[in-house]
C-alpha cells in the first residue's frame, strides 16, 4: 500500500517478507497471502507472472501520501500564511510514528523521513502561530515538538522565549531546567552559549533566580587584556516603554497594515541597538527587516538609503516571489535602481521615457507595488537611519510613499538626530508636513535616567550588585547618554583605570579612599572621550582607522585592501584589532564604524593635507574596483582636489542622477563641475556642455532666475558657434513660453530658425517650427500652426526621424482637431499610428489612441470611441503611464455621459479621479471633477456640491495661474447661481470665467 504506485517484483517480496525461507516455501507462503488479500478484495490487486501491484484502477486514499502532499510543498521555503491550513491538516493526520512495530530496513528508513518531516511541520506551524501573534497556540505546538524530540536544543530555548513573552518567567527557567537535564542524561552535555545566554536575560529581566548548576560559559584560566579582548557589550536598558511602543506598530505589520514611524534623538541616545532589539523581535516573529542609512558624506547614488535596504533582501528566492506578486512593468521601472533585478531577471526591457513629473509618479507607484508584493510573501520593515543626512529626492520619495505605506502593509522606521534635523530647514519642512498629514508617527528617545544609567553600567561590567558612588559619578558626567556612558568605560579600560581582576571584580585605584569617584579623569564632551581613545591607537592603528573613516559608511573587504595597500594578512589583523577595540564592527557586506559619532570624530580630527591624502588613496582604489560608484569618486576627487578627474565624475554622477529623475542631485552634480572647472585646465567636460545639462534641470526643476542666467551663461560662450547659438535660442524660447512671454518666445523661435536654414540642418529647423508653433497652439491659433507643423514632418522625413515625424503629425492633429477639421486630422494620426505601430512605441500609441477617441466621440462614432480610448488605456498601463491611463478613463467618462450612461460615466470619473490623486496631479483631479459637477448640475441639480468643487478648483487657478482651471469653475459657478437663482453672482462669474477662457484661446 505504501508503494502502490509501482509495481513490485515476485523474488523481492519473497526476499523481504520470507527472507529465512527456502524459494519453493516462500512462493507457496505469497502465494497464499495474495489468496487471502483477492477473497476479501477482488478487484484490489493487479498480477503479472512476474509482478504484484495495487491495481492503478483502485481511487485509494493512504493517509501518508496525504500527509507528504499537504506538508511537502513548505520545506525549504518560506512559510506563508495561506500555508496554515495544509500544515494544520498534516500535523493531524500524523497520529503516531510510521509502522512503528516493523523494524524491517526499508520501514525503519521511512519511518524516520516522516518523522522529521512533522517536526519540520510542527516548526512551520509555529512560525505561522507567532506571526499570527498566537503565541500560546505556538507555545502548545513547541512542547509538543519537544514531546516528539526531547534533544531539540533550538525547540527549548523557543519554549523559554514563548514562556517569557507569555509572561511566565518561571516556566522559562524550569524548560531551561528540562534542557539542563534532559542533554546530561541523554548526551553528557551541558546547553551550548546561546541558550544559557538566553536564559540569563530571562533571569535578568524578570528578576528570577537562575536554576541551580547553570553550567559556566567557556573563559580563559589565565589573565586576560580587558582593553582589547573583552571589549563592552552595549546592553539595552531603560527603554520598554519605547520598546513597547515600537512593537505595536510591528504587530499591525502582521495584521497588515503599515505606517511611517520616526525616532528622533541626539547622537549616541541608543536609537540603534533600540532598533535592533525591535528587529529581533520582528525577526523572531518571521518578519524580515532591511535596514539602510542616510550617508553623512552625501557620496550616494540617488535613492540610495531606500535602494540599499532594498537591494540587501533581492535573493533569488525574493525576487522569484515578487515575479508571482508585482506586475512585471513595475519591475522594470524599478531595474536600474535595483542590481539584483538586473543580475536575476536580464530579460527586462527598459520603458520608454515619460515627462519629468510622470517618470517621478511612475517611480513612487513602482515602489509602492514593490513593496505590496514584497509584503505579500513576508511581513517586511524597512529601517532608514539617519534620515538628516539623506537627500532630497530620496527624502521627497519617502514623503510620497508615507500615506500608502498602510494599505502596502509595510512598516518603515526612520531615525533621525535631535537639532541636525532641525538645521537643515528642507528636510525638517519635509518631516513637519509628514507630521501634519498624520502619516507618520513620532516618538523622542531621551537620554538614561539616574536608575537606568546604573543598570547600563551593571550590566556593562558585569556587576552582581550596585556601585552607587562609581554609578552616580559616571552619570553626573554623561548625563545618561548610553554611547557617552559605554565610551567613558572604555577609555578608563583603555587608560588602565578601570580593571578587572581573575575573580571577574572591578576595581579603580580610588576604591579604597573616594567619597564621590571625584577623582576619575572624566571629559564633560563625548567627542573629547571618543579622542581620548584614539590618542591611545598605534600610528598604524590609526592610519587605517583615518582610512576608512574617509572611504565611508560602509567599506568592502576589497576596497580596502585595495586602499591600505597592506599585505592581507596584516591589513586584517589590524581591522580584528580595531573590531575588539570596538572602533568597528563587522558586517555581511564588510566594515562600519560602532557609531557614526566614532567616524565623525575620526575624521573631524584630521589636518586638511591628510584630509587630502586619504581622499585621494579613496578615490584611486575606489577608480580601480568600484568604477560604477561615479558619486563617490566625484566626492573623493573633489576633496581630494584631483580638480578634472573630480569634474569628469560630477558630470557623470549628475546624468546619472538625471536618468534616475533625481532632479536636486543632478543640479547638485553639475553645479560642482561647474565650479571646479576654474581650477581644472583642460577639463575632459566643456563649460557649454555642463551648463545645457544643469539648464535642462533647471527647466524640470522650475527654477526660471538660473535657468534664465545658464542661458545667458551659454549665449555669451556661443558667440561665433551658429549651432550652438541656435540651440540656445530653441531653449530659451521654451523658457519664455514657461512664463508666458509669447511675443518674445516667438521672435527668439524665428531667429532659431533663421539659424537652423542658415546651417542646413534639417533636425533643428523642425525644432524651431515646433517651438513657434507651441506658443502659437497656446494662443489658439490653430490655422498657423498647420503649415508650420506641414513643414516639419516634411524636415523630419527628409532626416529619417521617424519618431520626430510621428511627433509633429500627432501635434498638427491636434491643429485639426481644434479647427473640427476630424478628416484631415484622423489621416495625420493613422499615418503617425503605423509608424509608432512599427516600432512598437507604446506611449506614442496611448497619445495617438487618445486623440482618435476624441475625433471619433466628435463625430458620433462612440463604439469607435470606445475602442481607441480603451486602446490608449492599455498601452497606458502597459508602461506605467498612469496620467495617459486617468486622462483616458475621464474621456471614456465624458463618452458615457454623451450617451446617457450615467453610472458608467461616474465609475470611470472616480477611476480617473483616484488615479490623479494618487499621481498628486491637482489639476487633472480637478478636471475630472468639473466635468462630474457638470453633469451633477445638469441631471441632479445639486448646485451646492457644484459650488464647492468650484471654489475649490477657483482656489487652486488663482495659486496657480491656471486660466483654463479657473475660467472653468467660475463659469460652473456661474451656472449653479443661476439655477439657485443668485443672479448677480452669477453674472459676476460668467463675465470672469469666459474672459480666462477666451485668453488661453480654448474654444471649447
Amino acid at each position: 500500500m505504501f508503494y502502490h504506485e509501482r509495481p513490485h517484483p515476485r523474488d523481492v517480496l519473497l526476499g523481504l517478507f520470507w527472507p529465512e525461507y527456502s524459494e519453493n516455501r516462500a512462493r507457496r507462503a505469497l502465494s497464499q497471502a495474495l489468496w487471502n488479500i483477492r477473497s476479501e478484495y477482488s478487484d484490489l490487486l493487479k498480477i503479472t507472472a512476474d509482478t504484484i501491484q495495487v491495481s492503478p484502477r483502485q481511487n485509494l486514499w493512504v493517509d501518508v501520501e496525504e500527509f507528504r502532499r499537504l506538508a511537502c510543498p513548505y520545506i525549504d521555503t518560506e512559510v506563508l500564511p495561506e500555508a496554515y491550513e495544509d500544515l494544520h491538516q498534516a500535523s493531524l493526520l500524523y497520529r503516531g510514528d510510521f509502522l512503528e512495530d516493523i523494524y524491517d530496513d526499508w520501514a525503519l528508513l521511512e519511518r524516520e523521513r516522516l518523522r522529521e518531516l512533522y517536526l519540520q511541520t510542527l516548526e512551520m506551524l509555529i512560525r505561522l502561530e507567532k506571526k499570527a501573534g498566537r503565541y500560546q497556540q505556538a507555545l502548545d505546538l513547541s512542547l509538543v515538538l519537544l514531546d516528539k524530540d526531547p534533544l531539540r536544543e533550538a525547540a527549548h530555548r523557543e519554549a523559554m522565549r514563548l514562556y517569557h513573552l507569555l509572561g511566565r518567567p518561571e516556566a522559562a527557567l524550569q524548560q531551561f531546567e528540562k534542557c539542563r537535564h534532559i542533554l546530561k542524561e541523554e548526551l553528557a552535555l551541558e546547553p551550548n552559549p546561546e541558550t544559557v545566554a538566553l536564559i540569563r536575560e530571562i533571569a535578568t529581566r524578570s528578576g528570577k533566580a537562575l536554576p541551580p548548576h547553570l553550567p559556566l560559559m567557556p573563559h580563559r584560566a589565565e589573565p586576560v587584556d580587558l582593553r582589547i579582548k573583552h571589549p563592552i557589550p552595549i546592553a539595552l536598558v531603560g527603554r520598554s516603554k519605547e520598546r513597547a511602543d515600537l512593537l505595536m506598530h510591528v504587530d499591525a505589520v502582521f495584521s497588515g497594515q503599515g505606517g511611517m514611524v520616526l525616532m528622533d534623538g541626539e547622537a549616541g541616545v541608543g536609537k540603534t541597538r533600540l532598533l535592533q532589539e525591535v528587529a529581533r523581535d520582528a525577526e523572531w516573529r518571521g518578519a524580515q527587516v532591511l535596514w539602510g542609512a542616510g550617508d553623512e558624506l552625501g557620496a550616494t547614488a540617488p535613492y540610495a538609503p531606500l535602494c540599499n535596504a532594498l537591494t540587501s533582501g533581492l535573493s533569488s528566492l525574493r525576487i522569484s516571489q515578487l515575479r508571482q506578486t508585482v506586475d512585471t512593468l513595475w519591475l522594470r521601472v524599478l531595474k536600474p535602481l535595483l542590481p539584483p533585478l538586473a543580475v536575476h531577471l536580464p530579460n527586462l526591457e527598459p520603458l520608454p521615457s515619460l515627462e519629468p513629473a510622470q517618470e517621478r509618479a511612475r517611480l513612487v507607484e513602482a515602489v509602492q507595488h514593490l513593496l505590496a508584493g514584497w509584503a505579500k510573501a513576508v511581513p517586511l520593515i524597512v529601517i532608514l537611519e539617519d534620515v538628516h543626512w539623506m537627500d532630497a529626492d530620496t527624502l521627497d520619495l519617502l514623503l510620497a510613499l508615507a500615506p500608502r505605506l498602510k494599505a502596502c502593509g509595510v512598516l518603515f522606521i526612520c531615525t533621525s538626530r535631535r537639532g541636525e534635523v532641525r538645521d537643515q530647514p528642507a528636510t525638517w519642512q519635509r518631516l513637519r508636513h509628514l507630521d501634519r498629514t498624520g502619516a507618520l508617527s513620532r516618538y523622542e528617545i531621551d537620554r538614561l535616567d539616574a536608575e537606568a544609567t546604573g543598570e547600563l553600567i551593571r550590566r556593562a561590567l558585569g556587576l552582581t550588585k550596585p556601585a552607587p558612588l562609581f554609578e552616580k559619578r559616571i552619570y553626573r558626567e554623561t548625563a545618561g547618554n548610553p554611547l557617552f556612558v559605554l565610551e567613558t568605560l572604555r577609555a578608563l579600560q583603555d587608560e588602565q583605570l578601570l580593571v578587572q581582576d581573575e575573580k571577574g571584580d572591578w576595581h579603580t585605584p580610588w576604591d579604597e579612599t573616594t567619597s564621590d569617584y571625584a577623582e576619575l579623569p572624566l571629559t564633560p564632551l563625548l567627542e573629547q572621550v571618543i579622542s581620548r581613545r584614539l590618542q591611545r591607537l598605534a600610528p598604524d592603528l590609526r592610519d587605517l582607522l583615518n582610512l576608512i573613516a574617509v572611504l565611508g559608511q560602509q567599506v568592502s573587504p576589497d576596497l580596502l585592501q585595495a586602499a591600505a595597500a597592506l599585505p592581507a594578512e596584516q591589513l586584517f589583523s589590524e581591522v580584528r584589532e580595531l573590531v575588539l577595540r570596538h572602533f568597528l564592527r563587522e558586517t555581511p557586506e564588510g566594515y562600519t564604524f560602532v557609531h557614526a559619532k566614532i567616524r565623525q570624530v575620526v575624521y573631524g580630527e584630521l589636518a586638511p593635507e591628510e584630509r587630502i591624502r586619504y581622499h585621494l588613496r579613496a578615490a584611486e582604489a575606489l577608480e580601480a574596483k568600484a568604477p560604477h560608484r561615479v558619486e563617490a569618486l566625484a566626492h573623493h576627487y573633489t576633496l581630494g582636489q584631483a580638480w578634472k578627474k573630480a569634474v569628469y565624475y560630477h558630470y557623470q554622477a549628475g546624468r546619472g542622477a538625471r536618468q534616475s529623475f533625481s532632479y536636486p542631485l543632478a543640479r547638485k552634480h553639475f553645479s560642482e563641475a561647474l565650479a571646479l572647472l576654474e581650477h581644472a585646465e583642460d577639463a575632459p567636460v566643456e563649460r557649454f556642455d555642463l551648463l545645457a545639462a544643469r539648464e535642462e534641470v533647471l527647466d524640470i526643476l522650475g527654477e526660471r532666475e538660473a535657468q534664465s542666467a545658464d542661458l545667458d551663461a551659454m549665449q555669451e560662450m556661443a558667440r561665433d558657434d551658429s549651432s550652438k547659438l541656435c540651440r540656445v535660442a530653441l531653449r530659451r524660447a521654451r523658457l519664455l513660453a514657461h512664463l508666458s512671454r509669447y511675443r518674445e518666445s516667438l521672435a527668439v523661435s524665428r531667429h532659431a530658425l533663421d539659424l537652423s536654414r542658415e546651417l542646413g540642418d534639417t533636425l533643428l529647423q523642425a525644432e524651431a517650427l515646433n517651438a513657434i508653433v507651441t506658443v502659437l497652439a497656446r494662443q489658439g491659433k490653430d490655422q498657423e500652426c498647420i503649415p508650420l507643423l506641414q513643414e516639419a514632418i516634411g524636415l523630419s522625413r527628409q532626416a529619417g526621424d521617424a519618431i520626430a515625424e510621428s511627433r509633429y503629425r500627432r501635434a498638427l492633429a491636434n491643429s485639426l482637431l481644434g479647427l473640427r477639421e476630424y478628416e484631415a486630422a484622423r489621416k495625420e494620426l493613422e499615418a503617425a499610428l503605423r509608424q509608432a505601430t512599427q516600432r512598437n512605441d507604446l506611449l506614442e500609441l496611448a497619445e495617438i489612441y487618445n486623440l482618435l477617441g476624441i475625433i471619433s466621440m466628435e463625430r458620433g462614432d462612440s463604439e469607435q470611441a470606445r475602442l481607441a480610448y480603451e486602446e490608449s488605456i492599455k498601452h497606458s498601463r502597459a508602461i506605467g503611464f498612469r496620467f495617459g491611463e486617468a486622462r483616458a478613463l475621464s474621456n471614456l467618462g465624458n463618452l458615457y455621459y454623451f450617451l446617457g450612461h450615467l453610472g458608467q460615466m461616474l465609475e470611470y470619473y472616480e477611476k480617473s479621479a483616484v488615479i490623479f490623486q494618487a499621481l498628486n496631479d491637482k489639476r487633472g483631479e480637478l478636471r475630472v471633477l468639473l466635468n462630474w459637477a457638470s453633469v451633477s448640475l445638469n441631471v441632479l441639480g445639486d448646485s451646492q456640491r457644484v459650488l464647492d468643487i468650484g471654489r475649490r478648483a477657483w482656489d487652486y487657478a488663482r495659486q496657480t495661474d491656471d486660466a483654463l482651471i479657473g475660467g472653468t469653475a467660475l463659469v460652473l459657478m456661474g451656472d449653479a447661481e443661476l439655477q439657485s437663482g443668485d443672479y448677480h453672482r452669477a453674472r459676476d462669474h460668467l463675465t470672469q470665467g469666459i474672459r480666462l477662457l477666451e485668453s488661453t484661446g480654448d474654444r471649447w
